[in-house]
This record gives structure tokens, sequence and C-alpha cells, in this order.
């Protein structure tokens, strides 16, 4: 992933001048529609390399007053939930910074409306040809509901990285770049300060201070012990 000039964006070889169709899609790669949620599978891929860092990208677009969880649901929730079986492996979920969402005294970690979960996969066993991932979600309002999806695809293997030049697959690939700018930023060491930490009934108490914040600053825990 390159950050040179403070752009987020996939690997990509200089040089490639390969114009890609799209693949015919395999029964299952579109859109799901799920309870109150549309979950959308971005691949802008047309061909990777044995071993290759991949991204992907999970959209959830949840209809008005509903969400889903971040990965520390706080005090109840379930956070996605994600099975890649196949020639492709998942390494990581990454997480764009959620919303803190409090009702009735419950404390929750959610995101609203719209939101892009990016998928660090690797290229490897290639014995198989098609990926199947699978979504466990909760999408919830006052009741919540569990849903689930299920994606098929299929990237054939080259000595390179290729992306597709369709369309579709710019879409994808600026989803993807736009949810890893998203990502919550570390702060550099002594950038912040923790004092006066002390153990309650409630859990752990403590201050939190971001020396010179740039701009205004949110701290979520990042789970929930």
């Amino acid at each position: 992933m390159d950050r040179s000039d403070g752009q987020v964006r996939l690997p990509l070889l200089l040089g490639m001048a390969l114009a890609i169709q799209s693949l015919p899609a395999l029964p299952g790669s579109g859109p799901q529609q799920g309870p109150h949620t549309r979950l959308e599978l971005h691949n802008p891929y047309a061909s990777v390399a044995e071993g290759a860092e991949l991204f992907l990208g999970v959209s959830f677009t949840m209809e008005q007053g509903w969400h889903i969880y971040w990965q520390n649901p706080g005090d109840s929730g379930m956070a996605p939930q994600f099975s890649l079986e196949g020639p492709l492996k998942l390494e990581r979920v990454d997480w764009p910074a959620p919303e803190r969402y409090e009702m009735a005294g419950i404390v929750n970690y959610v995101y609203h409306e719209k939101v892009t979960l990016p998928l660090r996969v690797r290229s490897g066993d290639r014995s198989t040809k098609v990926s199947r991932l699978t979504v466990d979600y909760l999408v919830c309002k006052v009741e919540c509901i569990p849903g689930e999806a299920t994606f098929l695809f299929s990237l054939p293997q080259d000595d390179r990285i290729v992306f597709r030049e369709d369309r579709s697959a710019t879409h994808d690939r600026k989803t993807i770049e736009r949810a890893l700018r998203e990502l919550p930023r570390a702060q550099p060491p002594g950038g912040y300060l923790v004092s006066e930490m002390e153990s309650t009934a409630d859990g752990l108490s403590f201050n939190l201070t971001i020396t010179d914040p740039a701009e205004a600053v949110e701290a979520f825990p990042m789970t929930a012990e």
C-alpha cells in the first residue's frame, strides 16, 4: 500500500498497461440484500500473483436508524464476522473509526448509514479456483436481527497483480482506498499521556491526554476487556 504522498493507493505495478475486461460474474458475487442492510463485495483484481497481499472490501448500507457494530461493540451487540474459504486466506479485517452510540445507559460503538470494512487477504493454495466469503452480522435499531451474506468469486493466478480496468473496478478501488484513509491513526510515542489510572466497580478509569493534537480527537477501546 502506497502512502508516499499522503494518499492511500492499492499496490499497482508501474508500467503495466493491460486493458483487462470484466471477468464473468459468478452467481453470488453481486450485492446481497439482508435484513435492513445491503452488502457489496469490492474486488478490483483481474488476476493475482501467488503469495501476494490483496485488499478487498465489504460495504454495509443500512436503512435509516439501523446500525451494525465495530470490532468492539461495547456493552452489547456483535461485530461482523468474516470467513474466507478457498485459494485466498483472510489475514486481517480493518475497522474504520466508529460512532459512540448510547441508549438507555448502554454504550455501543457502531456504524450508521454506510461503512466499508477493508479485508487484507493473501493469495495461497490454488488447488481450488473459487473463494467463498461468508459474512455474519447483527443489525439493530431497537430490536436486533442477525444477517448472513455469502459471496463467491474467482481470481486467476498470474505472475503479477493485475487490476481490472472497467468502471466497476475503479469504483471498487476508490471505495477501498477511502475506507483505508478512515482507519484510526495510532499516536506516535510521546503523543499521549495516561494518568490517574484506577480500578473501579465498572472497570478501569483513567485520564487520557493527547499532547498538541492537530484536530479533534476521539478515543475508543479496542476490546471490551
